[in-house]
């Protein structure tokens, strides 16, 4: 291993998980303080930033220091570095495919079963699909604590695997099936939502008010359907790309890089198709300077004028 590929490797690591975890930090303090009453997608974009600075915060502070350090494999304690493979590379790896069906199905329902009414408080659907969400994430990530069953990074290749055993190998053909089998769900619900947005016509409503739900429920579909796709692509690289080539930087790229990569990059899907939680410096200056103040002058009872302010 050259010393340009050691420092370039950590530098890249360092740098993604630190923004990574900076702009999925940041969503989740915004979208936890937004005022009013958090829709269910709401909920469930705010869940999505934890499973994503779990794994940024696994380069950050485990990974990165490994990389920089090169310990020999069999001196680093083996309880911490399963713990970490397993909380990041199961638990939470799982929980993100998992919110992005519920998003996908939150979608689908709000298209196909728009004049049906829940009561929430009585049913909290949304609730009990983050909680299911995470207990699913913590069965996955407690099956690798069994003997010599763990997913595991490896600092000599900076690749996480899992161990070379068949307990292990058995998981991360468990993890496969499973993403695969969520991804299939979600990708169905995708082409149905599509489908119905396609040649939906919305009734009761008036044309700006239908142009605006239309457009809500697009952006909402475009960034289900963008999420799901990183998701997609890792699953891809891990599986069957990095098998390409046995160069080291290869598998870094196709195994690592992937891993962190589309966890950051989903925090910064959210930002961008969430105006309303950007920075100030994101705001662009043009919304300020258009507004602009309207004076309505109205007749009253009494035959005064009344003088109404209003801000466009």
């Amino acid at each position: 291993m050259s010393v340009l590929f050691h420092v370039v490797a950590v530098v890249l690591m360092f740098m993604i998980s630190c923004l990574g975890l900076a702009v999925n930090i940041y969503l989740f303090q915004k979208f936890s303080n937004k005022p009013g009453k958090a829709s269910a997608f709401h909920k469930l974009c705010l869940v999505k930033t934890v499973p994503n600075s779990i794994v940024c915060a696994a380069f950050l502070l485990w990974v990165v220091p490994l990389s920089v350090i090169q310990p020999d494999y069999e001196k680093i304690p083996r309880i911490l570095n399963v713990f970490v493979g397993q909380l990041a590379g199961f638990g939470a790896y799982v929980t993100g495919p998992i919110l992005e069906l519920f998003m996908s199905l939150n979608r689908f329902a709000a298209l196909y079963f728009a004049t049906r009414r829940l009561r929430v408080n009585d049913f909290p659907l949304t609730g009990f699909a983050i909680i299911g969400a995470f207990g699913v994430a913590v069965m996955y990530t407690a099956l690798g604590f069994r003997p010599n069953c763990g997913f595991v990074f490896y600092p000599a290749t900076f690749t996480w695997d899992k161990e070379y055993t068949d307990c292990a190998t058995g998981m991360s053909t468990l993890i496969f099936y499973t993403v695969v089998a969520i991804a299939t769900w979600t990708n169905a619900l995708n082409v149905a939502t599509a489908f119905k947005l396609s040649v939906d016509k919305v009734g009761g409503m008036s044309q700006s008010d239908a142009h605006r739900r239309r457009k809500k429920l697009v952006l909402m579909f475009t960034q289900s359907v963008i999420q799901d796709c990183l998701h997609v692509i890792d699953l891809i690289n891990s599986i069957f790309i990095f098998k390409l080539s046995d160069a080291l930087w290869f598998q870094f790229i196709f195994l690592s890089i992937s891993f962190l990569l589309i966890h950051a990059l989903d925090g910064f899907v959210m930002l961008y198709f969430h105006p309303e939680v950007h920075p100030n410096f994101l705001r662009g200056k043009g919304r300020k300077t258009s507004s602009k103040i309207v004076t309505i002058a109205t007749p009253t009872f009494h035959g005064e004028r009344k003088i109404t302010t209003i801000q466009l």
